[in-house]
């Protein structure tokens, strides 16, 4: 059987975990208390955008903590001015453009049938941009594209075929486009929005789709090519070191069949579980409790408190401002493996 994963993969699931794993949630409808901190109430209805609208927002804390059979992932990421602008507004749908430098750190864990993968990385003066089509009439979300390009710093700290004596230490620069097409638009706030307002979330599909490119992957290929051209060499060295040959092969023929240039499409149907990820259904544990003001750094704002279970956060929505302005808490049972946001508005022009 072949070995289902490989070192060059890891930015593939790194991406592709943060955006498109879940898990079952237990089908528990929460119901916290209702604070109404305003005498007035009314129904808001979904914002209208207009092209040139913007919002900025300092992402202090984003924490995943994903534990599957056979892999785990610790991942930290921080952005100090994530800025979301309308570029297009069609009869149906709004096109909005991001992009923000962000840094972060990630430690990544895998079980073969040989052994472990164990990985750390971190991302330092990365830009990450791309576009969001959200839906016109209840700002679902339609699809996500992203493009990252940064400069990655990876210690492969374990390896089941090769023992190591010290950390490989692999650094460069590392190009990756992904697409995520949503079977059914995803909104996060259910319109209109009062107090007293709960919701859940269906299940949903999402496939992933896009390349991973680095002069460190073309590197590694010709490396590997040169490698089969004289692999009974190669297989001598092995015996001498006293590693697997027939695990040394596998990974040869996976390195020869993905690069240079991986197509995460192809590479996550023919390796992996495919390129269709699962959403779990969330139950009704979203609820508007009430109307406050909340201070940003781009002001104060009247805004809905979105209470998310049972003291595990809040989601701000100010419908003068048009978008959320403010996201805290711990979120494990509504958003699958976030164990922490923290984020705020900084700057919008909108009207």
């Amino acid at each position: 059987m072949k070995t289902k994963f490989v070192s060059v993969l890891v930015c593939l699931l790194l991406m592709t975990t943060v955006l498109s794993l879940g898990k079952p949630i237990e089908k528990e409808t929460i119901y916290p208390e209702i604070h109404d901190s305003s005498s007035e109430s009314f129904n808001v209805d979904v914002p209208v955008w207009h092209t040139g609208n913007r919002w900025s927002y300092e992402i202090k804390t984003l924490t995943l903590d994903i534990e599957k059979a056979n892999q785990s992932y610790q991942i930290t990421i921080g952005a100090e001015n994530l800025t979301l602008e309308v570029v297009d507004v069609a009869s149906d749908t709004y096109t909005v453009a991001f992009d923000t430098k962000m840094f972060g750190n990630a430690s990544i864990s895998y079980k073969l049938e040989e052994g472990f993968i164990n990985i750390t990385a971190n991302l330092n003066d990365t830009k990450l941009a791309g576009i969001i089509v959200y839906n016109k009439s209840d700002l679902g979300i339609r699809q996500v594209k992203i493009y990252l390009t940064g400069r990655l710093h990876a210690q492969i700290t374990e390896l089941p075929v090769i023992s190591l004596s010290r950390p490989i230490s692999i650094r460069g620069e590392a190009n990756i486009s992904l697409i995520a097409d949503y079977d059914v638009p995803y909104p996060l706030i259910t319109f209109p929005l009062d107090i007293g307002t709960f919701w859940g979330r269906p299940a949903i599909n999402i496939s992933l789709d896009g390349t991973i490119q680095s002069l460190w992957l073309k590197r590694m290929n010709i490396i590997n090519n040169i490698a089969r051209r004289h692999w009974r060499f190669v297989e001598f060295l092995t015996k001498i070191m006293g590693i697997d040959s027939v695990s040394l092969r596998n990974m040869s023929d996976i390195c020869y069949d993905i690069l240079p240039i991986i197509k995460i499409g192809y590479v996550l149907n023919k390796y992996l579980t495919g390129n269709i990820f699962k959403i779990a259904e969330i139950p009704p544990i979203f609820i508007c409790t009430g109307t406050e003001d909340v201070t940003v750094k781009a002001g104060t704002f009247n805004a809905y408190n979105i209470s998310v279970g049972i003291g595990q956060g809040n989601i701000y929505y100010a419908p003068n401002v048009g978008n959320i302005i403010k996201i805290s808490g711990h979120f494990t049972n509504a958003f699958p493996y976030a164990r922490a946001f923290e984020i705020q508005l900084i700057h919008t022009n909108f009207p």
